[in-house]
């Protein structure tokens, strides 16, 4: 994981070690090193990562460690401070907990800590299920870890992407922080429960031994999280300013759609979600829909005369997010201002030669 230099003139890689475990109510073990690797004969951690699920959180339990620190932080302290790495930061909520340890070299360069857990059991009400959170600010790079215990049983696919939903909507939600798939870098993990479905255990043995992992892909309840995006979306016919252009979009069934989604028009060099050069409402700006998809429009003058490359976002409010770019297409230049009086940037390109095909700034 690349970071910014610690000092001056020295550029280095952060080494974390990420650990997740269903410890099933368990106390924790005599001994950790292997799952650890502190007998590696590498380089260091830098940081480790621990989350942790079905934690003991019988109401005694849960009391005596709402007031002390709990059995697991406890051992993992002893475990790892003598060789230089102090508890940053930990959350609980229930079962479920994640802790984070660095080396104390770190710690000047690490600010903007949060936490955050949000409940998806019973309805949101209790915490048995949903996740929890740590963000931070490392290094100038802002890095999320989200440690998540999801409902079990082959049966519940929808329920877990359901909760995988809520999650994301969750997190720091009226909080001045960015939302989870906003960081610079995030890092999803837990008992996630989804299942490879329709295969017995020595099918699913005998492809992880061949490593025949395609077979097991297509049958993987996870896929349809990463396999497609929630929208695609493209632009309709040749796009200049000198007309109204339309934009062609289709969302997965599942997608949570809102009236305050919105699909933005970027440079291809655009540098985050609200450097756009316009939009337009998913809801407002409809022009037309069927079983197939939507179709909206975008005013012609707020496309830009010069032309260029440009990509279209759709912006997902519930998700707080991007969820669909389209492919990079070309806005042609407004041929009728051609030789008329344009803003200073847009002139300048216009008058360099033989430019009219070259949209290598934009």
């Amino acid at each position: 994981m690349g970071m910014e230099p610690a000092h001056r003139g020295a550029v280095r890689e952060l080494r974390l070690h990420l650990v997740t475990w269903n410890v099933g109510t368990a106390s924790p073990p005599p001994d950790v090193s292997s799952l650890l690797q502190l007998d590696s004969l590498g380089a260091t951690m830098d940081m480790y990562v621990i989350g942790l699920q079905e934690v003991n959180s019988k109401i005694t339990n849960f009391l005596s460690d709402l007031a002390f620190d709990d059995p697991w932080s406890i051992f993992l302290m002893t475990v790892l401070s003598p060789l230089g790495y102090i508890k940053l930061s930990s959350v609980r909520m229930q079962g479920l907990l994640l802790l984070i340890f660095v080396k104390h070299v770190h710690l000047p360069f690490i600010r903007d800590l949060h936490t955050q857990f949000t409940r998806t059991g019973l309805y949101g009400y209790w915490g048995n299920k949903g996740g929890v959170t740590i963000r931070m600010s490392l290094y100038g790079h802002t890095v999320c870890f989200m440690n998540c215990h999801l409902p079990a049983h082959m049966e519940n696919t929808e329920q877990r992407l359901d909760d995988f939903e809520k999650i994301l909507e969750m997190q720091f939600e009226g909080e001045n922080i960015p939302s989870a798939l906003e960081h610079d870098v995030l890092f999803w993990f837990g008992d996630l429960n989804f299942r490879i479905a329709d295969y017995g255990i020595h099918f699913v043995r005998e492809s992880i031994n061949n490593k025949r992992y395609n077979l097991l892909w297509e049958k993987d309840q996870l896929k349809p999280l990463v396999s497609e995006p929630l929208v695609t979306l493209s632009p309709e016919g040749e796009w200049s300013a000198e007309h109204d252009v339309l934009i062609n979009y289709s969302a997965v069934p599942e997608f949570p759609s809102s009236a305050w989604d919105w699909i933005g028009l970027f440079k291809v060099t655009f540098k985050h979600v609200n450097d756009y050069v316009t939009y337009s409402w998913v809801e407002d700006d409809e022009i037309s829909s069927n079983k197939d998809g939507k179709q909206v429009y975008m005013s012609a003058a707020e496309i830009p005369d010069v032309g260029g490359e440009f990509l279209l976002c759709y912006y997902s409010n519930n998700l707080q997010s991007v969820v669909g770019i389209s492919q990079p297409f070309q806005i042609q230049p407004n041929r009728t201002l051609i030789g008329k009086e344009l803003p200073q940037e847009e002139s300048s390109w216009m008058q360099r030669p033989d430019n009219l095909e070259s949209h290598d700034e934009f």
